[in-house]
């Protein structure tokens, strides 16, 4: 490596910079961080990508891996499906640890996410080597897919194996956000060159999002698509649940008539230099549990925490150990009418629940489109950007510490009052809806999007590789 540096600096002196930012992907491993180091280049990664089409639209067989690091992060069957029936594809999912929490939230979060996609008869791959997750299965150990799909862009939580600047040059990535992009943070969800500056596309929520993407990246929104939403496709299918089904059974408890409520705290506890800070939980969590034992005849509950909360609880001195955040879920699986969700899907809790007590980011774009009502829990430092910004008016909110507020929102749902419905329909219709802006759902739409985009790039092998 060190003769490497060498030829390197000799190089330097003598060649233009461009040309010498390429050699120097070639001989370090063909890393391409220097893509995103310099702004120049940005016109060098379309080349790269367009030829990257043009080699693998010539493929009698294109791999594609879905990247995940939780099963919450799944965008629904759908998509998945699509390329699964098409015989030109062989799709499957890679599974790698994130790194973000504790080394046992961690680490069954991982076993969760693997144990997922099995259950749901999906090719699988994990990429951990050991229980201790710091070794893990590489590029050509997963069978070295041609197309990666990317679900998170926060690279610093992967195995150094699965960042997208240590892919090879050879790979065609894209990129779809695992939940609606509502948070006032525009460096990490607009802006990450990390990864955005990378991605062959990125296919976005809505239109007001692509707008983002051109008014904070400092690329614009060159390799952005409005798409739609893959995860919320299956909102779109008309098939009612019955109230009878097993599957109705399987994710509710208590009586048949409750009214069902879902509650969903974020894990931004005490998070003031990240300018995530959304978390109520400190102020309600024992009271909203008092309010599942007190209408335990007449509503039915799932407490589907963040993914984080419990390392964030951990750190704020909520919970002092693992056993005593267990304790504190015991305490809801326990009652009659509770259920607990650590992850995984929640499309048919949203489809059968009657409302959401929530202060998660993304749920307040996801939970309109299954008409249902939300009290969105406020946080006096929450910010938001300006797709938020819009969503929040559309809500029933209270101030997270407003106890007298949440229960009158349980008496609302009880009396079945719904006096914002209105509202939250025209807000959808106008900017939410996007089966009626494309004519398709998302998954329908990325699926067609990827083919065109292969048949229409069909020629010569990629040139840099």
């Amino acid at each position: 490596m060190n003769k490497t540096r060498e030829i390197g600096h000799k190089l330097k002196k003598y060649i233009p910079k461009k040309i010498y930012t390429m050699i120097l992907w070639i001989l370090f491993d063909r890393d391409i961080k220097q893509l995103c180091r310099h702004r120049k280049m940005v016109k060098k990664t379309d080349e790269i990508n367009e030829k990257n089409c043009k080699r693998i639209a010539e493929k009698k067989k294109i791999r594609i891996a879905f990247l995940f690091g939780s099963s919450s992060y799944w965008t629904g069957d759908t998509l998945f499906e699509l390329f699964r029936a098409d015989k030109r594809f062989e799709p499957y999912v890679i599974v790698v640890p994130f790194f973000n929490g504790t080394d046992s939230s961690v680490y069954h979060e991982y076993k969760r996410t693997v144990k997922f996609f099995y259950e749901k008869n999906i090719k699988v791959i994990g990429t951990a080597k050991d229980k201790s997750m710091k070794k893990n299965k590489n590029y050509k150990e997963c069978g070295s897919p041609d197309i990666v799909f990317v679900a998170n862009p926060y690279v610093t939580n992967y195995p150094k194996e699965w960042k997208p600047s240590h892919l090879p040059i050879s790979v065609l990535s894209f990129y779809i956000p695992y939940g609606f992009l509502l948070a006032d943070i525009p460096n990490s969800q607009f802006n990450n060159k990390e990864s955005h500056h990378l991605f062959w596309k990125i296919f976005c929520e809505t239109e007001i999002t692509k707008k983002m993407f051109k008014k904070y990246s400092e690329i614009g929104d060159r390799n952005v698509v409005f798409s739609g939403y893959p995860k919320m496709d299956i909102f779109y299918d008309d098939k009612e649940v019955d109230n009878d089904t097993d599957v109705k059974k399987d994710i509710w408890k208590g009586k048949k008539d409750a009214k069902r409520i879902i509650f969903s705290p974020h894990h931004s506890i005490k998070m003031e230099d990240s300018g995530l800070q959304h978390s109520t939980f400190l102020d309600n969590y024992k009271f909203i549990l008092e309010m599942a034992k007190k209408y335990s005849d007449t509503t039915s509950w799932i407490f589907r925490p963040h993914p984080l909360l419990e390392k964030a609880c951990y750190y704020a001195g909520v919970f002092k150990s693992p056993e005593e955040w267990n304790a504190f879920l015991n305490e809801w699986r326990t009652l009659d009418n509770c259920v607990v969700q650590i992850s995984g899907d929640y499309s048919e809790a949203f489809k059968t629940c009657d409302a959401i007590i929530n202060d998660s980011v993304s749920y307040m774009a996801e939970i309109l489109y299954v008409h249902k009502p939300m009290l969105y829990l406020k946080s006096n430092k929450a910010t938001f950007n300006d797709l938020g910004r819009s969503l929040e008016k559309v809500h029933y909110s209270c101030s997270g510490d407003d106890l007298e507020k949440i229960e009158e929102f349980i008496k609302m749902v009880l009396d079945e009052r719904d006096p914002m419905f209105e509202k939250r329909e025209e807000y959808f219709s106008k900017y939410m809806d996007y089966k009626s802006t494309n004519g398709i759902v998302a998954s329908q739409y990325i699926y067609d999007y990827i083919n065109k985009a292969l048949a229409k790039q069909k020629g010569d092998i990629d040139e840099f590789l």
